[in-house]
């Protein structure tokens, strides 16, 4: 008697369940690497932002004759007033210090937990293993 194996086309579970478990874990891989790609993205905006808030304060203080930048008004057309406000930096807290002859400026890096990106008006522009507080130049 000769016997017949009837083959049917498709995969067995087996089969099924290592390749969504395969896709599984390469898409956890690819998660992870644009988290924290999005992080360091923050950063390197909160970096930009606080270069262009040190020529905003110049234009500032040529227009007014004080570096006091954290009193700005909303009106102020150097745009100081606008590069202070939290919403451009992720939500972080921004810490604004000044004077009539001196200011600084810190915001916490998303991508570096517990570090500040700090400028201030002698020119330094500098990540920091601390906050501010109420120095007016970066620690």
């Amino acid at each position: 008697m000769k016997k017949s194996y009837i083959f049917e086309k498709g995969f067995t579970v087996i089969e099924l369940l290592v390749t969504i478990a395969i896709i599984g874990l390469l898409a956890s891989i690819v998660l992870v690497s644009i988290g924290s790609a999005r992080s360091k993205g923050w950063d390197g905006k909160t970096q930009n932002q606080l270069s262009d808030l040190r020529s905003a304060a110049t234009l500032y203080q040529h227009n007014n004759n004080t570096y006091d930048i954290c009193a700005a008004p909303s009106s102020d057309t150097t745009g100081v007033y606008s590069m202070r406000q939290s919403s451009n930096y992720n939500g972080q807290t921004v810490t604004c210090n000044s004077t009539s002859v001196a200011w600084a400026v810190g915001v916490p890096l998303v991508a570096s937990s517990g570090y500040y990106w700090c400028v201030d008006s002698r020119g330094a522009s500098e990540k920091n293993a601390g906050s501010l507080g109420v120095a007016t130049v970066c620690p």
